[in-house]
């Protein structure tokens, strides 16, 4: 028996369906139809995440000599529970995560500052001169003067 056909019919004893053994193995469904159409072959990652679902052995998924499997199929026991998690995942989610984090915590920081925290009333002041006196009429001598030519 073929790779393909062994995985077609460990997925249906294990009653999965191609959507559920993708989520589970966090490939596409794409990926679990081509394995199964013989169109492309698993990784040896993914070679030993299935085994590990279905509870065979490697042997008896790679060998197209070996006819039965050397372990029952376990998966129909727990079908909602996830095997393996990509790592690659695992990172790409961590790594997502940090950098909102970090963009979070600046935009408050530039809100903060943005927004005058922390300035006194003396900061406030302008820093050019203001007067303040008010002048009346008596206080120019000739109004000409004022012109500066």
């Amino acid at each position: 028996m073929e790779l393909k056909d062994k995985l077609v019919s460990l997925r249906k004893k294990s009653g999965l369906s191609q959507a559920l053994l993708a989520e589970k193995l966090a490939v596409s469904r794409q990926t679990v139809s081509n394995w199964e159409l013989g169109e492309i072959l698993p990784s040896t990652d993914n070679l030993v995440r299935l085994s590990k679902l279905y509870g065979v052995s490697l042997d008896y998924l790679v060998s197209d000599d070996v006819e039965h499997p050397a372990v029952a199929v376990a998966v129909a026991e727990r079908p909602g529970e996830q095997i393996m998690e990509s790592p690659r995942r695992k990172t790409v989610l961590t790594g997502v995560v940090i950098v909102f984090a970090i963009a979070l915590v600046l935009a408050l920081l530039y809100l903060v500052f943005s927004m005058g925290y922390g300035k006194g009333v003396e900061d406030a002041a302008p820093s050019y001169p203001v007067h303040t006196a008010v002048l009346g009429e008596d206080d120019f001598e000739d109004p000409g003067s004022l012109v500066g030519w």
